[in-house]
Parts: structure tokens; sequence; C-alpha cells
């Protein structure tokens, strides 16, 4: 691992004083979470956070109503997102959750696998992920398979009260 990806995973940027530059990626995936708080609640967080660790945001990308399993550079924010890492604006994306950023395995190491490519870290807010060393990476992917058991869980879920009420004639 270089040095640079180590200070940026520990926020260790060679100058104590000078915060470490982070944006914050968001997203909700239904109409009706984007109507709620979800999206300000998540936008919250990152303020307490950066302020807790000293990083400074410098730039906010929002996915509101886009399915986690949609690849994150065919998403509306998710595609400027990496546009902006490519021009190296941030060092770090913090999410509140990995979830957040995919949920679907393969769409979370696709995006995953490109900012790394660029230089750019993942943090989550919520969890302890360190991805600069093999028991973080398999942390991120053990994740990644948690957060598509619980949309594929929801999505039965949903199916199976959907029929009960067609059998109870609702």
């Amino acid at each position: 691992m270089s040095k640079q990806k180590e200070e940026i995973m520990f926020n260790h940027n060679g100058d104590s004083d000078i915060p470490l530059k982070v944006a914050l990626y968001a997203r909700v995936s239904s109409e009706e979470q984007k109507q709620g708080q979800n999206i300000q609640s998540q936008i919250d967080r990152s303020d307490g956070y950066t302020e807790m660790f000293n990083l400074r945001l410098v730039d906010s990308f929002i996915d509101e109503a886009v399915s986690g399993t949609v690849p994150l550079n065919e998403r509306p924010e998710g595609l400027w997102l990496l546009e902006a890492a490519r021009e190296k604006r941030f060092d770090v994306v913090i999410v509140y959750r990995l979830d957040r950023l995919a949920r679907k395995l393969k769409v979370l190491l696709d995006g995953w696998e490109e900012l790394d490519a660029l230089g750019v870290g993942v943090r989550s807010m919520t969890e302890p992920l360190d991805t600069s060393n093999p028991l973080g990476r398999f942390v991120m992917q053990l994740l990644g398979s948690i957060a598509e058991l619980e949309r594929e869980t929801i999505l039965e879920r949903t199916r199976d009260g959907k029929e009960a009420s067609v059998r109870r004639g609702y």
C-alpha cells in the first residue's frame, strides 16, 4: 500500500493542520424516502462526522430515488462523483453506511475499485471500515453481501405480503 493511501485512510495527511478533503455521497432508493428525512439525516451525520475527524467537506453528491443496484457510473450524481474524483477534488468519499453506495456486491466492488484506481478512499461514517488492508477489504465485501441479502429479504417479504393480501381479497 502506498503511503498516500495509508495517510488517506487514517487522516494523517502529513500536516495535521490541513484537513483531509472529503466528498459526501448520499442516496435513497424511493420517492417515499426522498420526501422523508433520510437524505437530511445522512447530510446531518456528515456534518458531525467531518467536524469530529477534522475533515473538510468539499462536495456532496446526492442521488434521490435511485436504486443501490444501479452501477455508480449510471447514477446521475454517481457519475458526477466519479468525474470529480478524476479531477482530484477530494481524497475520500464518505457514506452514511456502505449500503448507501451499493445494494449489490458487484456494484459495490466495481464502484470501490474505480474510486480506488483514482486514488480515492471510501469511508463509512457508521461502520468500522478500513480498506487499506486485507481484513478491511474483506469486511467491506462482507458488509456489501449483507446489504445485498437485506435488499433481497425486503423484496421477498414485500412480495409475500402482497400475495397474502391478494389471497385475503384486498
